[in-house]
C-alpha cells in the first residue's frame, strides 16, 4: 500500500469518529446545517446559478435537503447523483420526483436519459455541492474512498473548469493539511457551519 493511501486511511477514521461525536448533539448539528444551507443560499454565485448539482446526505453528512427545496422555489435546475457499480451520474429532478432508494442507501432520482448531466448540457453558471470526508479550508477533499466525485469531475472534461466546485462539511471535518494525489479534485469553496 502506498504512504498516501495509509495516511488517508488515518484521516478518515479520526474524521469519521469526530463527525460521530458531534452528531450526538442534534441541536448543534441542526445549527451547522442550517448555518451552512444560509451561507450557499445567500451567495452571490448561487444567486447566478442556473443549475446546482446537490446531493442526498448520508447521516453523517451535512443534511442540505432545505436548500433543495429552496433551489425549486428560486426556480434553479437541481440533479441529484446516482450511483452505479462505480460510476456516478448526476440526474436532473423537481420538486415532484421520485426518489428512491440507492447505492449505500441514499436516496437517488431514477434514471432518465432525457435528464443525465453530461459536459454537453451542463452549462456554465453551475455548483456542485460535494460531501466528503475531510477538507482543507484551501479546498482538498477527501471522499471516503472510494473517487466516484473525483472520476466525475473527471469524465467532465475540459468543462469541468467551468463548475464552482463547493465543499460542504460540519466545522469538525476540517483539517490542517490532507494527504493528496494527482487523481483528486480541489474545491474552489468548502462551506462549513
Amino acid at each position: 500500500m502506498s504512504e498516501v493511501f495509509l495516511e488517508k486511511k488515518i484521516v478518515r477514521k479520526e474524521v469519521k469518529e469526530a463527525v460521530k461525536a458531534f452528531c450526538l448533539d442534534q441541536g448543534k448539528k441542526a445549527q451547522a446545517e442550517e448555518s451552512i444551507c444560509k451561507k450557499v443560499l445567500s451567495s452571490d454565485t448561487y444567486k447566478g446559478a442556473s443549475l446546482i448539482l446537490a446531493y442526498s446526505a448520508l447521516n453523517d453528512e451535512v443534511d442540505i435537503s432545505t436548500l433543495i427545496s429552496r433551489a425549486f422555489i428560486d426556480d434553479k435546475k437541481v440533479a441529484l447523483p446516482v450511483v452505479q457499480g462505480d460510476t456516478m451520474n448526476f440526474y436532473l429532478v423537481d420538486s415532484e420526483s421520485t426518489l428512491k432508494e440507492g447505492a449505500f442507501g441514499i436516496k437517488e432520482p431514477l434514471e432518465n436519459e432525457e435528464k443525465l448531466i453530461t459536459r454537453k448540457n451542463i452549462g456554465i453558471n453551475t455548483i456542485v455541492l460535494v460531501p466528503g470526508r475531510a477538507f482543507t479550508k484551501d479546498g482538498r477533499r477527501l471522499g471516503r474512498g472510494k473517487g466516484f466525485y473525483d472520476k466525475w469531475f473527471s469524465s467532465m472534461g475540459k468543462e469541468v473548469k467551468n463548475l464552482s466546485k463547493w465543499g460542504i462539511c460540519f466545522p469538525c471535518q476540517l483539517v490542517e493539511n490532507l494527504p493528496a494525489d494527482e487523481k483528486d479534485v480541489s474545491m474552489d469553496l468548502v462551506v462549513f457551519g
